[in-house]
């Protein structure tokens, strides 16, 4: 009876179900081990997690559920499979934990420049050392204050025009200072001298 009359003897359940087993057990001959995650197309039913992060562990039913490449499972047939039952591709396994956020960018470094159009001639006069905390504030490249800063030049005291010693006869080093200081120093008698204050207020009028 049981061989010709499945179906009359309530038979068709029970097969069923046996049959579903065993094509569980040969879809995946890795064996799910207890306290271990399933490797590629290892079983992952009852610990519902795999070995890597590049696998997801995926449900075809209720008897089996197998670790796949993540992506890879479609629902529905596979003709490979023993049993051509459908997967459901339900995800068991616990989405990957999402990576640690890089290190945050470095911030820009802070623009190294002069502020006031005298600098230059403020730094030739020694105001970096004696007003340091204007000029630093103020005149940052002047006083070689950016990193790294090169190497200043040596300090030259000389006229840069061919009149100084004409115009420093004529006393336009006292009458018209803030030029003269700049470009007539050696006929000034500045070479050496400390002329701060005087060169320092002529260059904030801008001279006459």
């Amino acid at each position: 009876m049981h061989e010709q009359c499945e179906k009359s003897c309530n038979l068709c359940g029970r097969h069923l179900s046996q049959n579903a087993s065993t094509a569980s057990a040969a879809l995946a001959p890795v064996e799910e081990t207890e306290g271990k995650c399933g490797s590629l197309h290892g079983k992952c039913l009852h610990r519902k997690c795999c070995a890597t992060p590049e696998l997801t562990c995926y449900e075809k039913d209720e008897w089996h559920a197998q670790c796949l490449p993540t992506g890879d499972c479609k629902p529905g047939f596979r003709h490979e499979d023993p049993v051509e039952t459908p997967w459901s591709c339900v995800v068991l396994s616990p989405p990957a934990p999402s990576p640690a956020p890089g290190p945050a960018p470095a911030p820009p470094p802070p623009v190294c420049a002069d502020k006031d159009q005298h600098c230059a001639y403020w730094a030739r006069a020694g105001e970096c050392d004696k007003n340091a905390a204007h000029m630093h504030e103020q005149c940052a490249k002047s006083c070689n204050l950016c990193w790294p800063a090169p190497a200043p030049p040596p300090p030259v005291c000389a006229d840069n025009g061919q009149h100084c010693a004409e115009w420093a006869r004529a006393g336009e080093c006292d009458t018209n200072a803030a030029y003269m200081h700049e470009h007539c120093a050696k006929s000034c008698n500045l070479c050496g001298h400390d002329f701060l204050g005087h060169a320092t207020n002529s260059s904030l009028r801008g001279g006459r």
